[in-house]
């Protein structure tokens, strides 16, 4: 395996690799309000549901092309 040529300009630009992390943050959020606050499940099914939008997002996102990152 090997990086594409523009790997920096993807990781800073790219509409899936934000969605990713997004989804990334609001499962750790999820996770540490579970761990700290007892019971809150409104917040939590919110926050896997973010996530999973979120996602599926990104996923699409993969095959869009975006003209920020392909333009030189």
């Amino acid at each position: 395996m090997r990086l594409i040529p523009n790997w920096r300009r993807v990781l800073l630009r790219a509409w899936s690799v934000r969605l990713g992390l997004l989804a990334g943050l609001c499962e750790g959020v999820n996770v540490a309000l579970q761990i700290t606050i007892e019971r809150l499940p409104e917040v939590s099914l919110a926050l896997r549901l973010a996530a999973g939008l979120a996602a599926c997002a990104a996923l699409a996102a993969r095959f869009i092309a975006q003209s920020s990152i392909h333009e030189d």
